[in-house]
């Protein structure tokens, strides 16, 4: 390798480039129609969407009508983890996203 390619190399490892965004927020399926929390698989369906609740937000069970203090569009700068939280509700804490989760989405 070059020094101008460790160069280049050093610098994309320095800059994060490659890393995966820490999600900061949570995201629901909402029944646009009803303003009801879904199940995730349904927000592929006309009619649903996400929404996205950020770290220290309660999000509402399955079927229940949504919680307050979720936004529509993520801020620039901002990750939301898609899946893996309960489908009971719960409240999104950093680092909690875990289990089952399909992916990241960023603003």
């Amino acid at each position: 390798m070059t020094a101008a390619g460790t160069a280049a190399f050093a610098a994309l490892a320095l800059s994060g480039c490659g890393e995966e965004p820490k999600p900061d927020h949570q995201a629901v399926c909402m029944d646009q129609k009803t303003q009801t929390r879904l199940d995730d698989d349904r927000c592929e369906h006309h009619g649903h969407g996400f929404v996205y609740y950020p770290i220290g937000r309660a999000y509402p069970p399955v079927g229940a009508p949504l919680s307050s203090g979720y936004v529509t569009t993520l801020p620039k700068g901002h990750y939301a983890q898609v899946g893996g939280i309960s489908k009971g509700g719960g409240t999104v804490v950093r680092g909690g996203f875990g289990r089952g989760h399909s992916g990241t989405v960023g603003g």
